[in-house]
This record gives structure tokens, sequence and C-alpha cells, in this order.
């Protein structure tokens, strides 16, 4: 793949002022430790090298109780991070939440487009492999930070490599920590000097609340996520280091999963907990961290938190009756006050953030009943938030990793008694980004959920067999998509019967996969099948078996039999105008679609005909600008340049980039494809006789 701007110059948004940084880094805390003697320093970081912080002793993913959690990895890839940003160690610099497969395309297509570079492909996964054939040839330093990646695999092909690059993992996966040729860098606890320099720096100059505080970090084994609970607790409360040192020792946990480190933090945790919920509104912090506990450790949208499903499960409103959001608020900031939570208001996408061992805290300690309600709370919060206006990328993102989160923690819940919606708005959600094979990989492991939980005949089940076939015949994957479809019709055909509604379109989902994959015969025998069915179910004017005749219709054009092509279209024109008369928008497409017919036979000038009359009926009932008059225009005008009418040709290619931009915007893609059709027909007509026909664009003055 080649691409411009790999060497040399500078690509086209780059600031001349500084490091690009891609993605949000998270914010470093008050008074952070910079670690000097049990961290890691930019000069270690050598390019062409993957540097991984892992935990100590190779501990689990997952924010278990089992691995050495909490020790500040991710603190210190941010400060690293930002070390690159203000030395200018790097041109680029990009922060990547490795959720998962989703998480890390989407990041490395927003870099492609941070970087200026223009991207060659259509889709997220053709930018990211661009992103990353551009690493591998810059010759610019770079920094990619993979932040909690647990598994390899789930990026396999997404490795970012270059001789002038550096790349930072943070984990507590062994699997990462194994990686061939990475520097494996462990990161536990603080030492003793660093730990009493925070301590004292939040404590500030109150020497007595001081008193006991070297004491006080080694009972707390120097970890910095206790530390932290310890320092907030003690700076909002004034209590001094011997009597938190007591309360300590008192509620450690003498046994557990974990070891002494795990019951460290249970008890600063208790203890922090205990303060948050004294706080006024009082008791409304602990039920803020359950729900909080059920989402995603990298960050939760604050407009997630405060939902009307959030707020009234965090103050015990009921989903009836309006919830105070401000209690909710109140409610989040106290577990910051408490140092349970933090919060960054300038990020809409991850505006608070738990660590992954406060969360599975916080879950142990509920009971089986609060945690099913704290789960569907989640649920139907993440749903409200999806199903409001426009959701930004990133908050997408944001959205989809708290869904995966929740999904590992509410278990057989979000599936009782059936699959909870949230469940198909985020798969969704990954469609909608042109994620298409995350979303396949997603729909699969939904599928074989739902076949063991609510069986292999449930809606539910078919309905994910659906969207399992549409993933892959919109990844390309088209033998995969026929075998899924087929398996839907069999289902379909056999639990509600063969004409029934969504049997027949299903048939015309596996009939357009059997036209893409070039077996017409199979398409054709298909839709014939499916004709005669609705003719008998439905009868021979009703909108399902016109809309088969179409996809018959369809076949016959990818077979090459133009006049059976054609036939079937002119039968469907004079229904739909028989039932619905002329100005009726099925009986404009109808239209459009016989004059493609004509057009596929060569016929052209019985199709720039139809083409004329549809687009006249489009711009009279839908409106010049509205998007399917838009595409009839462009249509008509590939008919004209085909006939050789080219100063037509161009100027309703002109007329069709004027509207889209206008309605769609300069970056879309529909704008951006017209404006590539314009161009070749310019160019063809330069060709052919000699003359720009472009409209000449007016002089700058």
């Amino acid at each position: 793949m080649t691409i411009s701007g790999a060497h040399g110059g500078p690509p086209g948004s780059w600031p001349a002022g500084g490091p690009t940084v891609s993605g949000r880094i998270p914010p470093l805390a008050d008074f952070a430790s910079p670690r000097p003697e049990t961290g890691c320093s930019l000069r270690s970081l050598a390019p062409g090298q993957v540097t991984v912080l892992a935990a100590v002793d190779g501990g689990t993913a997952g924010g278990g109780l089992d691995g050495m959690a909490g020790t500040g990895k991710t603190h210190l890839a941010a400060a690293l991070a930002r070390e690159h940003v203000d030395e200018r160690a790097a041109d680029l610099v990009v922060w990547v939440s490795a959720t998962g497969r989703d998480a890390v395309i989407g990041s490395y297509a927003q870099a492609l487009r941070n970087t200026g570079v223009p991207a060659a492909g259509e889709g997220p996964e053709q930018a990211a492999a661009q992103f990353m054939d551009w690493l591998a040839k810059t010759d610019r330093p770079w920094l990619v930070v993979l932040d909690d990646l647990s598994d390899p695999a789930a990026i396999e092909g997404y490795w970012p490599r270059g001789a002038a690059g550096r790349t930072l993992i943070t984990t507590e996966s062994r699997n990462v920590g194994q990686l061939p040729g990475a520097r494996v860098v462990p990161v536990g606890a603080l030492s003793h000097r660093e730990a009493l320099w925070y301590i004292s720096e939040r404590l500030g100059a109150n020497h007595d609340q001081r008193m006991g505080a070297p004491d006080l970090v080694a009972e707390l084994d120097l970890l910095p996520i206790a530390l932290g609970h310890a320092a907030a607790v003690l700076a909002e409360t004034g209590m001094d280091c011997h009597r938190y040192r007591a309360l300590v020792a008192g509620r450690r946990p003498q046994s557990g999963p974990g070891g002494r480190q795990a019951a460290t933090v249970a008890a600063t945790w208790s203890l922090s907990t205990e303060f948050a919920d004294s706080l006024p509104p009082t008791g409304l912090a602990g039920r803020a961290l359950a729900l909080i506990s059920m989402l995603g450790p990298h960050g939760i949208p604050g407009v997630l938190l405060t939902s009307q499903a959030a707020s009234a499960y965090i103050t015990g409103s009921g989903a009836m009756a309006p919830a105070d959001e401000t209690q909710t608020r109140a409610a989040v900031f106290n577990l910051a006050r408490a140092g349970l939570v933090s919060i960054d208001a300038g990020d809409a996408a991850r505006t608070v953030v738990a660590h992954s061992l406060i969360q599975a805290i916080a879950r142990q300690h509920l009971p089986d009943a609060e945690r099913d309600l704290a789960a569907r709370a989640a649920a139907d919060a993440l749903l409200q938030v999806w199903s409001g206006p426009e959701v930004p990328e990133a908050v997408a993102q944001s959205l989809r990793d708290a869904a995966a989160q929740l999904r590992q923690t509410a278990g057989a819940t979000l599936w009782t008694p059936q699959c909870h919606p949230v469940l198909v708005q985020a798969g969704q959600s990954l469609e909608a980004d042109g994620l298409s094979g995350p979303a396949a990989a997603y729909w699969q492991a939904m599928l074989r959920i739902s076949q063991r939980q609510l069986g292999p005949q449930h809606a539910d089940t078919v309905r994910f067999r659906d969207f399992l076939g549409a993933a892959f015949e919109a990844s390309g994957h088209l033998d995969e998509a026929i075998a899924t479809y087929q398996h839907v019709v069999s289902d379909l055909e056999n639990t509600l019967g063969s004409r029934h509604p969504a049997t027949l379109a299903d048939r015309e989902n596996l009939a357009r996969a059997y036209r893409a994959a070039g077996r017409s015969r199979d398409a054709i025998e298909l839709a014939q099948q499916t004709v005669i069915d609705c003719e008998r179910a439905l009868g021979p004017d009703h909108p399902d078996t016109l809309a088969a005749r179409g996809s018959l219709a369809d076949g016959y054009l990818v077979a090459g039999r133009f006049k059976d092509a054609i036939g079937e279209r002119q039968r469907a024109l004079a229904a739909w105008e028989r039932l619905q008369g002329s100005d009726d928008v099925d009986t404009i497409s109808a239209r459009a679609d016989l004059a493609g017919a004509y057009r596929s036979a060569d016929k052209l000038k019985d199709a720039i005909k139809q083409y004329e009359r549809a687009l006249k009926d489009r711009e009279r009932v839908q409106g010049a600008r509205q998007p399917d008059t838009i595409a009839t225009r462009r249509e008509l005008a590939l008919a004209y340049m085909l006939a050789g009418r080219l100063a037509y040709s161009v100027e309703q290619y002109e007329r069709a980039l004027a509207d889209c931009e206008q309605v769609l915007g300069p970056g879309h893609a529909l704008t951006r494809e017209i404006k590539e059709d314009l161009d070749a027909a310019a160019a063809y007509a330069m060709a052919k006789v000699g003359i720009d026909l472009r409209t000449p664009k007016p002089a700058q003055n």
C-alpha cells in the first residue's frame, strides 16, 4: 500500500507547534508520584522497541483480586506519554484504550485522520490497516500506547511496528508479557521514599496529621491504589496517619483470595466507601459505586450516569418517578472525594473512571439481588444514551466498552427472561461505525450465548443468526453469509411457515447474498419460489409480492437475462401505479428501478426517459435535495454519459454534487463518490471532445 506523506514533508493537518496527540491521555492525579525509583524513564524506551508495563506477578486480567492490580501501570504510561509530548520526543502520540479489537481499529482510524494522510479506503478497518502501513514506513518518531491489553489475539494484525516508533503496553496478562522481543518492565508497589513523598505532598504542611506517615505507608504495603484511598480520606477528614493505620489494621481481612495486598485494598476501599456514603446526600455513594462497578474501567460517559435509569437506581426513586440528577452528580462527586473514582469533566466519552480492582471489590460486596438490580439499571442506562440524539464516535466506543464489561459482570441477568435490547444495540453500534469484522465476531458470540441461554429456535437466537449473516455479507465473507442465511430461512420456515413476512424477508437476504456471490441461478430459483408463495398467500399486488418480484428482477440482471428483468420491473411499476398512484414514493422508486434495468440492457433512450420522469417526480414529491432525489440525479447523469450526452451528464453530476455537499457535507462518503463521478465524467468528455465541460469556478480576488 502506498501512502503519500509517509516520508519527507509533514502531513497536511499536523501542527507546526508540537506533537499531534490522538486519543485522550488520562489526566495525571494531583500530587502524582514521579516514581524515580520504581518507574520507567523516557530514555529507556528505544525506537523500534515494544515495552510492556506488567504486573509484578503477571496477575490475571479483568480486575480480579488474585493478581497485582492497582500498582499504577496506566498512570506510569500516561506520564510517559505526556513526557513524549512535553519533550517533543515524538511527532505523533496515540493513546488506545485496548478494550477490544473494535477499540483498537477505531483508534487507529482516528489516528490516520489526525495525521492528515488521506484515507485510501471507505471504512475504519481499511483506515486502520493504512495507519499500520504508515507507522511501518514513516521516519517520523511516534509512540503508540495500548493501555490495559488483556488478549494479544484480539488485535492480531494490528500490532504497531516501525523503526521510528515506540510501542508501550500496559497489562495484567501473562500472555502479553510473553510477546517475542518485548521488553517487560515489572510495575509493583512504590518504594518507601516514593510512598512517603506522595502522602506528605497530599497532606501538605500539617505536621501533626503527617505523624506516623512512615508506619502508615508500610501498613498499606506501598500500594498506589491503597495510598490514594488513604490520602483522600485523610485530606478530607483531617484524620491523622496513626488513626487511619489503626482503622486499616482493624478492617483488613485475615484471609481471602489475593493475599495480604488484596486484603489491604479491601480495607482502604471499605473506609473510603464508608466516608463517601456519610457525605450528603447520605447513602447514595455506595449505590453509585455499585452501578459504576457494572461498567467499564476505562471511563464512563457522564451522560450515562445522569440518565433517567441510572439516576433512578442511584437515588432509589424508581423507574417511573423523575430522578434527581443533582443528587446523582453529588453521589459520584463524593466517590471522587473519597478516592474511589476520578472525574475528568473535559472528557465527555470517559468522564468517570474507576479502577478495575475497585469495581471488583464493590461487586463482591453486593448481594445477588442488588447485583442484578444494578446490572439491569446499567443496561437500561446504556440503552437510553444510545437511543438519544446522534452519539459521537468516541462516546459510542465508550458505551461499547461499558456494555462489554456489563456482559461479563451481569452473566445470565441480561438473558432473563429474554435478551436485553442493549445486547442488540451494542452490535448495531459496531455496524453503524463500519466495524464489520468486529460486528461479525460479536454476533457470533451472541448467537452462541443465545443458543445456550434461550435455545436454538428462540426468536432472539434466530435474530442473532440473521444479524450474523448480514455482518458476514458486509465484510465480504459471502460463503459464510449464505450458510448463515440458509440456516435462518430454514428455521423460519419450520417455525413460522414459508409465507410469513419474516421468512420472506430473510429469503430476500439469502437471494441478495447469492447474487453477490455470483450464484445467479440459485438467486433466481429462490426468488421465483418466493413470488409464487407471496402470490398464493398475499395476492399479486401485495407490497411483499412486488418486493419479491424486485428480487427476481435483480437475479435476472445478474444473470444477463435483461428482457426478463425488464418485464418484472414493468409489471411492478404498473402495479404500484394502480395501487398507489404515480406520485407515491414506491411508484417513483419502481420507475427508477425500471430505468436501471433498461440501462443494464443498454436501452439508454428508454432508461433516460424513465430516469427523467423519476427525477421530476422525486423533485416534486420529495424535494430537490432529498437523498433519494440526489441518487436518482446521479443515475441519470451516468445514463447521459453512456449515451454520449456528455454536457448533460456533467451538468447533472455538478448539480448532484452541490446538493449533496449542502445536505450531507463535503466529507460524507456519498459526496466524495459523486465528486469522483464528476471528475471521471469531465475527464472522459475532455478525452472525447477536448473541452472541459465543468462550470468555471469564480475567479479569486
